[in-house]
């Protein structure tokens, strides 16, 4: 989205310099090289990159739903859509009403982007969490470690959601992630599956993990999404366009949240174009 005063022109996005100069680099090809690194193997699970990370969680996973599903087909296919309307948003030929409505409908990729990119995290905070049970087994030294820092960096948008069931993860995942049992691990999986939707994925996008087919006590594989017609107090919608309605009372929380901590552009931005709803 390029903008001067709030309005669109052409040539220019923010934070980066003009299009007609030498140095500018196009940001979605910067956010791609960022998550894909080098890789040139669909999928490589070799190195460090968040793309090979990504992957290799999701050998470790099964989608019942979806089979084929992949954060990272899912990711890279909305990085693809970006390139293509970020050029039109900047082309001089195109008019000011189609820039704003093409940067509406580059905020509604992007924010889908951010929620792919979620996949992996919620699945290795699972993961982490599992392996410390014995669950599973891990490579990794210090997996106590790991469960605080996944849970830092996957907990925080539901903060801003349901800021009550996020101290209530917090507790149980960050002040006693060194030493959870298994009463804390369904617990915290039962309230975090719940929170998916402040998360932006759902029970199929993670997955079930194959490690809980040989643990039916780890209640892993007890997550579903709620159905696209659901029943409100009584009343039963005609379809599911409803449902995307109903959660305006998020946005509306969100917004709250945001205005308290003072991020009155980011409150803005959620009123504005929705962040849960897209009507």
């Amino acid at each position: 989205k390029a903008e001067s005063n709030g309005e669109l022109v052409d040539g220019t996005v923010p934070g980066f310099v003009s299009i007609d100069d030498p140095n500018y680099v196009d940001p979605i090809d910067k956010a791609a090289a960022m998550w894909i690194g080098t890789h040139e193997n669909k999928t490589s699970m070799e190195g460090e990159s968040l793309y090979a990370w990504a992957n290799r969680m999701d050998t470790i996973y099964f989608h019942i739903d979806d089979p084929s599903f992949s954060a990272n087909d899912e990711i890279l296919g909305g990085l693809k859509e970006l390139k293509s309307d970020l050029a039109t948003c900047v082309d001089v030929g195109t008019s000011q009403d189609d820039k704003v409505e093409m940067a509406y409908k580059m905020r509604v990729f992007a924010d889908d982007v951010v929620k792919y990119m979620t996949v992996p995290l919620v699945q290795s905070l699972i993961s982490s969490m599992a392996a410390i049970l014995g669950f599973t087994t891990t490579d990794l030294k210090d997996i106590e470690d790991y469960v605080i820092l996944y849970a830092l960096v996957t907990l925080s948008p539901i903060e801003v959601c349901d800021s009550s069931s996020y101290d209530d993860m917090y507790a149980t995942l960050v002040t006693k992630g060194k030493s959870p049992d298994l009463d804390d691990f369904r617990n915290a999986l039962n309230l975090l599956q719940s929170l998916y939707i402040c998360l932006g994925v759902t029970c199929n996008q993670v997955g079930v993990p194959l490690f809980a087919k040989d643990n039916p006590n780890s209640s892993i594989s007890d997550c579903v999404d709620p159905p696209d017609k659901i029943n409100l107090v009584g009343y039963t919608p005609t379809s599911d366009a409803m449902l995307q309605s109903a959660l305006v009372d998020l946005d509306v929380r969100t917004i709250g949240t945001l205005i308290e901590m003072e991020a009155f552009q980011t409150a803005f931005d959620v009123y504005s174009m929705g962040r849960f709803t897209r009507d």
